[in-house]
């Protein structure tokens, strides 16, 4: 495919800003450091059919697992990057498995006006997941630059890709924004960064601002979303990386630096994502909710304004008027 974005070489895409990698020493060193013992009982609620109706003067989020979202809205039901599968690899039978039970079959979704994909990693894009939505559905299927040609293939028939800034106008009143990331991509060795990664600003008939931010590292692209979208009312954040800096702050967030972006993008409400199911770290599974806390009363801003939700939970954002 041809694209005219700067960060585009003619085979792979690029972040603004170039985060060194861990170091060979680095990543033995992560191998060899003993996974913690997991907790007996990884909490989730169930979704019951009656918590699925639309709202009628506000946003509903569905919090399903991982990185997964719907989010629900008077005339629009969006689906963010479905995982129902028990693990995210390119091999059923190994990878990162699921630690708890699905709060909901997918089969028990409402219909799905938008599915959104964020990146191609396996944590965000799985296959079978996908494949049924689609057949089912019939959805709009956004992403960036390259990832339209999988779910394409996998029967999307109206696939749109985005570059970082680009918008696409769903309805009147109704625009979905791809926004720039601090990551990667690919599903083998031979596809790194061939596909473009971001997140999502979604206006809603200007009486709600929602910003999905996907899988991102720290990094200024969150000074340049603000200024672009400067009264967002709920940014979903990722806070699952808290390793040491030097494994994975090239590419992930921890959660000191999600209530660092929270600030930045002066966020009215913040949502934690990306963590509680899959254990990718060799950090205690809840140390990211352990460290959120810390964060908020380090920098002194609310409890509620930036709140984790366990799998299965839904919260409710107000429209403004």
């Amino acid at each position: 495919y041809v694209t005219n974005t700067e960060f585009f070489d003619g085979k792979k895409f690029s972040n603004y800003v170039v985060k060194d990698p861990p170091s060979i020493t680095d990543k033995i060193n992560f191998l060899l450091k003993p996974t913690p013992n997991q907790p007996s009982f990884h909490p989730y609620m169930p979704i019951r059919s009656q918590q699925l109706k639309p709202p009628k003067e506000h946003v509903k989020l569905s919090f399903i697992n991982h990185s997964s979202w719907l989010i629900q809205y008077p005339k629009l039901t969006i689906l963010i990057d479905p995982i129902f599968s028990n693990r995210v690899s390119p091999l059923a039978f190994m990878g990162a498995k699921r630690l708890h039970s699905l709060p909901l079959d997918i089969e028990d979704l409402p219909t799905i006006n938008i599915l959104f994909i964020s990146h191609n990693h396996y944590d965000h894009l799985d296959k079978e997941s996908v494949k049924i939505i689609i057949n089912r559905d019939n959805p709009i299927c956004v992403s960036g630059i390259g990832t339209e040609h999988l779910l394409s293939k996998w029967g999307c028939k109206k696939a749109f890709s985005l570059n970082w800034f680009e918008t696409y106008p769903y309805a009147d009143n109704i625009l979905l924004t791809f926004t720039p990331a601090h990551h990667t991509s690919g599903r083998w060795f031979f596809d790194n960064d061939m596909a473009l990664w971001g997140g999502l600003i979604v206006n809603y008939q200007n009486k709600h601002t929602l910003y999905y931010a996907g899988d991102s590292a720290y990094s200024f692209i969150f000074e340049f979303i603000h200024q672009d979208f400067p009264s967002i009312d709920l940014s979903i954040l990722p806070i699952g990386a808290q390793e040491s800096e030097s494994i994975h702050n090239h590419i992930k967030m921890n959660s000191f630096q999600a209530v660092e972006a929270h600030k930045i993008l002066k966020s009215k409400q913040s949502l934690a994502t990306n963590w509680g199911t899959f254990q990718f770290t060799k950090a205690p599974i809840f140390q990211a909710i352990q460290d959120l806390k810390t964060a908020k009363e380090t920098h002194h801003i609310s409890d509620e304004s930036f709140i984790h939700l366990i799998p299965g939970q839904q919260f409710l954002s107000p429209f403004k008027y």
